[in-house]
């Protein structure tokens, strides 16, 4: 882990830590996210299209 990566922990504390290392799945949002990542998805042309395409 670079110094960078240690600092940063150290200032977001102790709850921020948990949240950063067990990420995406400790949010609280993470339904939602799932959620708007799917209408996403489904607004994409079928393959071989490429997210450029649009």
């Amino acid at each position: 882990m670079k110094q960078g990566e240690k600092d940063y922990l150290k200032k977001i504390g102790e709850g921020g830590e948990e949240h950063a290392f067990n990420k995406p799945f400790s949010d609280i949002h993470r339904g939602r996210y799932l959620i708007d990542i799917g209408i996403i998805l489904s607004l994409l042309p079928p393959p071989p299209a490429k997210l450029l395409d649009m």
